[in-house]
C-alpha cells in the first residue's frame, strides 16, 4: 500500500515528496489504522489462493485515503480540512509540518538536473548564506540575469527594512541597503577583500530618501578594509575622502596625461589682481601669465618663429582690436600704423637696445632721438630711434721741417707723403681711411619678440 500511496497521489491529493514521507512513516501506521485485517502476500489477501482484482486495490486505497485524512498523528501531516488553496506543508526540521501559503513560490526545480524557473523564487534561510553558487568552472560559479523583453532590463535588487518581515519599520541614516562583497580563501576561512555598500543618508520617508555608494578595498599586507571611494548623495565624487564637497574632490595625487575641458573655479580669484576675479582655470592661468610677463615685454630669443603669445619684432602693423592687450601697453610709440585699426610693431632688426636716458646724461643726443615710424614718439621716450655715429675726433701727424732733417731726418722719405712745403716750419695732414662698414662690439644674432 506504501506504493499505492506513491503511486496514486492524484487520488490521495498529496505531493510525490509527502507521499515518500509517508512511506519512510509506514510504521507509524498499522492495518487497524487502515481498517484492513487481511495482508497480502504472494497467495492473495488472507491467504486466499485468488489473486487481487483491481476493485480489490481500490477499496484499499479508499479506505486508505480515509486514514490518512483522520490519523494526521500517526502520518505526521496535518489534515488538508484546515489548508487554503495554494498552500503548501512546511517542516521546521523536526517531523513538525504546517500549512502555510508561499510568497513567491510557484514553481519547483530539481537541484540535481537543474532547470529553469517560470516564476519567481524566495529562499530563507537560518544559515549562513541563502543561496549557494558551486563549482570549480567559471560557468559554473557564474549567477547570470537575463531578459530578452524589449525596453527592459535584468536588475539585481536589495531591499532593507527595520522591524521584522511581518512588520517592517523604515530604514534610518547609515543602514545599509545592500552590500556586494568579494570574499576570498585565506588558507584556513573566507575573509573579504572588497566591498560595495548602498547606503542610506538620512532617515527614511515617503519623502527623504538620501543615499551614497561606497567602495571599499583592503591594503595590501594587512587586513585594513576602508572606503576609497564615495559617491555621495549629492552626486559628488570623493576619492580619499567620504565628504565631497566638489563633482570631483581628491586627497592625495592626481596624475594626467591630458585634461579636457574648461575647467570653472569654485571661488573666483582675481589672479592679477586688476579688480576683475577669474571664474576658470584657464581664465586665471592666462591673467597670472600676464602678470609675471604683462603685455609689451620684449625677449631676446634663439627661436626663428614666436612662441605662442608674443609677435616678432619686425617693424609690422598689426590691428589694435585684435592685440589690445598689447596696443593698452605701448600705444603708438613705435609708430601709429593707419592712425586708427593699426599701429607699428618695434623693428629691433639688426639693430641694439639702449635703455630711455631718463634724465641720466649717458645719452648726450638724446634730445635729437627721432620717431621709428610715423606718430611715433622721439626725444628721450620710448620707441625714438638713433641712427649710428661715431663721437666727434680728430687724429694728428707732425711731420719734420729742413731743422729735423738736419738733426737726422731723411727728408726725402717724406716728400711721397706730405703736399705742403718742408721748409715750413711745421704741418699736418689727414691720413688714409681703413677698416670696415660700420663700428661695432662683436655680436650674435638673435629675434626679439614681444608679448601681446
Amino acid at each position: 500500500m506504501d506504493a499505492a500511496i506513491a503511486l496514486n497521489t492524484a487520488k490521495t491529493g498529496i505531493s510525490t515528496a509527502q507521499a515518500n514521507a509517508i512511506t519512510a512513516n509506514t510504521a507509524k501506521v498499522t492495518d487497524d489504522d487502515l481498517g484492513v485485517t487481511e495482508a497480502y502476500d504472494a497467495s492473495g489477501w488472507d491467504a486466499d489462493t485468488e489473486a487481487p482484482t483491481k476493485n480489490d486495490v481500490r477499496d484499499k486505497v479508499e479506505t486508505m485515503d480515509a486514514a490518512i485524512a483522520l490519523n494526521t498523528a500517526k502520518t505526521g501531516l496535518p489534515s488538508d480540512s484546515g489548508a487554503s488553496n495554494g498552500q503548501v506543508l512546511q517542516t521546521n526540521g523536526s517531523s513538525t509540518y504546517t500549512w502555510v501559503s508561499p510568497s513567491y513560490a510557484t514553481d519547483f526545480v530539481s537541484a540535481a538536473n537543474g532547470g529553469t524557473f517560470s516564476g519567481d523564487v524566495q529562499i530563507s534561510s537560518t544559515g549562513d548564506y541563502a543561496l549557494h553558487a558551486i563549482g570549480d568552472s567559471f560557468v559554473a560559479n557564474t549567477i547570470t540575469a537575463y531578459r530578452d523583453q524589449s525596453g527592459d532590463h535584468a536588475m539585481f535588487l536589495g531591499r532593507a527594512a527595520r522591524g521584522s518581515i511581518a512588520s517592517p519599520t523604515a530604514i534610518q541614516s547609515g543602514d545599509r541597503m545592500l552590500t556586494i562583497s568579494a570574499r576570498g580563501y585565506t588558507g584556513s576561512g573566507f575573509s573579504t577583500g572588497s566591498t560595495i555598500a548602498f547606503e542610506t543618508s538620512e532617515n527614511w520617508s515617503g519623502t527623504n530618501q538620501g543615499s551614497l555608494i561606497d567602495f571599499i578595498t583592503t591594503q595590501n599586507g594587512t587586513t585594513n578594509s576602508g572606503v576609497r571611494m564615495r559617491i555621495d548623495k549629492n552626486g559628488n565624487v570623493g576619492i580619499g575622502t567620504t565628504d565631497p564637497s566638489s563633482k570631483l574632490q581628491v586627497n592625495g595625487t592626481v596624475t594626467a596625461t591630458t585634461f579636457s575641458g574648461n575647467f570653472n573655479l569654485t571661488t573666483a580669484l582675481d589672479v592679477d589682481k586688476d579688480g576683475t576675479n577669474e571664474t576658470t582655470i584657464e581664465a586665471a592661468i592666462i591673467a597670472l601669465a600676464s602678470k609675471l610677463i604683462p603685455a609689451g615685454t620684449i625677449i631676446m630669443s634663439g627661436r626663428s618663429t614666436a612662441p605662442t603669445g608674443y609677435l616678432l619684432c619686425n617693424g609690422a602693423t598689426v590691428s589694435r582690436t585684435t592685440y589690445s592687450d598689447l596696443y593698452t601697453a605701448i600705444g603708438d610709440a613705435f609708430g601709429e600704423g593707419d592712425g586708427s585699426g593699426t599701429f607699428h610693431l618695434p623693428d629691433m632688426r639688426g639693430r641694439f637696445a639702449r635703455g630711455v636716458d631718463g634724465g641720466a646724461g649717458n645719452d648726450p643726443d638724446r634730445a635729437s632721438r627721432t620717431a621709428s615710424n610715423t606718430g611715433g614718439n622721439t626725444s628721450d621716450s620710448v620707441g625714438s630711434l638713433q641712427a649710428d655715429e661715431l663721437k666727434s675726433h680728430k687724429h694728428s701727424l707732425n711731420y719734420p721741417n729742413e731743422q729735423d732733417e738736419a738733426q737726422g731726418f731723411p727728408a726725402e722719405s717724406f716728400d711721397a707723403v706730405w703736399a705742403s712745403d718742408r721748409d715750413s716750419a711745421s704741418g699736418s695732414d689727414a691720413v688714409g681711411n681703413t677698416g670696415g662698414n660700420e663700428t661695432r662690439p662683436k655680436n650674435v644674432n638673435l629675434n626679439y619678440f614681444i608679448k601681446y
